[in-house]
């Protein structure tokens, strides 16, 4: 079986921040306190995450340094995509 090349384009860190998240988001939803409503739960992330960072109306050319994709060398069992 050949398989494809496989490409990352930014780490993904955790961090102690992430984890406690997680752990609060999955111990709501075992506790069904996460409201029904749409409407219900914007007003709850609003509250916990605060306000939206608004997006530009447009992207300029310099708005972020580029990092070109590097290949992620294959390895049985280690991320699933190999057989």
């Amino acid at each position: 079986m050949h398989l494809q090349p496989v490409f990352k384009a930014c780490r993904v860190r955790g961090g102690a921040v992430r984890e406690i998240n997680s752990l609060i988001k999955r111990s709501a939803a075992k506790l069904e306190l996460i409201p029904g409503s749409l409407k219900a739960r914007a007003y709850l992330k609003r509250i916990i995450m605060g306000r939206p960072v608004p997006l530009p109306s447009e992207i300029a050319e310099n708005m972020a340094s580029y990092k070109p994709p590097a290949e992620i060398p294959n390895s049985v069992g280690g991320n699933g995509l190999s057989s």
